[in-house]
């Protein structure tokens, strides 16, 4: 949808205002990570062996948890879409032949409410 004064779909400017939130946070936080937080840390001189344990033991929990968020994330947006395929891999394994070789008829297990709208291209 294209505004006649702009020139420029509604879409295309939230996606602007998007891109100047993340700028300004990610030149923000950086500066914090690179200068503020060294410049803060500056007043403990030499790391005495338990601050500098400390300071290892938060980098691997902020590694860890940010593993975690990158993982998992997308798997949780896509569930739907993994969900869909995968159904659809072991029940078309399910439909074409059961344990014994023999074709299976019964493929009501199979069905889910998504299926419902969905018609096939030989009816």
């Amino acid at each position: 949808m294209r505004t006649p004064e702009l020139g420029v779909s509604s879409e295309e400017h939230s996606l602007e205002g998007a891109k100047r939130w993340i700028v300004h946070r990610g030149v923000g936080f950086s500066l914090f990570v690179v200068v503020v937080w060294p410049t803060l840390c500056l007043s403990m001189g030499v790391f005495s062996e338990g601050f500098f344990f400390f300071w290892v033991f938060v980098s691997l929990v902020w590694g860890f948890v940010v593993a975690g968020v990158i993982i998992c994330l997308p798997i949780w947006e896509s569930s739907e879409a993994l969900s869909s395929v995968a159904t659809s891999i072991f029940c078309s394994r399910r439909n074409n032949k059961n344990d014994n070789g023999v074709n299976a008829d019964d493929s009501s297990d199979c069905t889910t409410s998504s299926d419902e709208g969905i018609t096939s291209a030989s009816e």
